[in-house]
């Protein structure tokens, strides 16, 4: 196959491929990056049409053109994968590479610099800008993207690793013939084209991975406050409780309840309750470890999971909550006139400890609520246990 049969093919494949990719840019915005993808195709697809042209153009200039180009396509990439990740889409970065490569040309244009040069200045910028995007994904990618992130991290290394051999092949004269180097630029062209259809693979899985877990994290969250919703905090609880029945080790559940929360919405407006349900999910995440779970039951009512906690542990933890809670201070739009004032709300907890094989989550819930519930009775912002081997700590719950 000739070099302009390849190079037509590129052409007609990174053009429809970029109509494409603008196409789905417009009708779905979710998908992040087909913009900049897009135009990438698009340049690649221009850069393949100019080396076609070259005997009918300057050739010199078709080929410094192309080469320009499909550092571009390597820079819009790059945007789309920052776009992608949820990062600044152009770094100043990309500017030094556009500026190392136009010197580059100008040194050709004026003579100053040698074709073998030129090839290797170019195939040095394109590796640096693959292995740059690499970096990226392998550093930044998110967790529900991991395994796309993987494969499009390899191609562009794989990439780089083609134009680190392509400029020291020209470097160290291994091509010094024209069939040779017309061999190496048929495989350039063959990989570029393959390298650009493999990365259209590798991106519509990133993307498409990433709207599965935005999915995903809508329909098990909270939206206010980003903690788990009711089922899939229970989900982690039977999870914990095959744990706990199989290996005999303990847990335990909280049920958190803000004292007099109707009164802030009455007096304050929801806007002012939902400021201080994010501030409080602030200090119930300060106040428990990093393999505890908590969840939002409904409204001002909380849940937490603690593996592996006594009642005794589950207590110091009940308590070192109420305290934090205790101690916040929420600013909110005064009632009267313009200003702030401060809000401060309390809590009321409720334990309940794993008891044993017959034990179960529904159980060991409604003790916790029947606790939550004692806490109230017996005045507000305090802790009370279901165990019967705590009633010594209980009035310790007291400010």
């Amino acid at each position: 196959m000739s070099d302009v049969t390849i190079l037509l093919l590129a052409a007609i494949a990174l053009g429809c491929g970029c109509l494409g990719l603008l196409a789905v840019a417009v009708t779905n915005p979710r998908l992040l990056g087909m913009g900049w993808l897009g135009g990438a195709f698009a340049a690649g697809a221009t850069g393949a049409l100019l080396l076609m042209s070259g005997q009918h153009v300057a050739p010199l200039l078709s080929v410094l053109f192309a080469d320009v180009l499909v550092l571009l396509a390597l820079v819009l990439l790059h945007a789309a994968v920052q776009e992608l990740i949820e990062l600044p889409a152009f770094e100043p970065f990309a500017a030094g590479l556009f500026f190392i490569q136009g010197v580059s040309d100008l040194c050709r244009i004026r003579g100053m610099e040698s074709a073998r040069v030129g090839i290797v200045v170019a195939a040095l910028l394109i590796a640096l800008q693959a292995g740059r995007t690499a970096w990226v994904l392998g550093r930044r990618a998110k967790p529900g993207i991991l395994a796309p992130a993987g494969f499009t991290a390899g191609l562009l290394v794989l990439f780089m690793v083609f134009n680190l051999w392509r400029s020291q092949a020209v470097w160290l004269g291994w091509v010094e013939s024209s069939a040779r180097f017309a061999q190496l630029e048929k495989l350039t062209f063959v990989m570029f084209l393959g390298f650009a259809l493999a990365i259209a693979f590798g991106f519509f899985w990133m993307t498409t991975a990433r709207l599965t877990a935005s999915l995903d994290e809508l329909a098990s969250t909270d939206p206010l406050t980003r903690l788990f919703n009711r089922r899939v905090f229970l989900r982690w609880c039977d999870r914990e409780l095959a744990r706990a029945r199989q290996g005999g080790s303990a847990f335990s559940l909280l049920m958190v309840d803000l004292d007099h929360f109707k009164s802030v919405n009455d007096q304050h407006g929801h806007a002012a309750g939902d400021s201080v349900l994010v501030a409080v999910v602030e200090k119930l995440q300060d106040s428990v470890r990093g393999i505890d779970v908590l969840g939002r039951w409904g409204g001002e009512e909380f849940v937490v999971l603690l593996p592996g906690a006594s009642a005794e542990a589950a207590f110091l933890v009940a308590q070192r909550i109420r305290g934090n809670i205790e101690r916040t201070q929420v600013p909110v739009a005064a009632r009267r006139g313009d200003g702030v004032e401060t809000l401060r709300v309390t809590a009321s907890v409720g334990i309940a400890a794993f008891q044993g094989r017959e034990d179960g989550i529904e159980a060991m819930l409604k003790r916790a609520d029947a606790a939550l519930y004692r806490a109230k009775a017996e005045g507000r912002n305090r802790v009370w246990s279901d165990a019967p081997m705590l009633p010594e700590l209980v009035p310790a719950g007291l400010s």
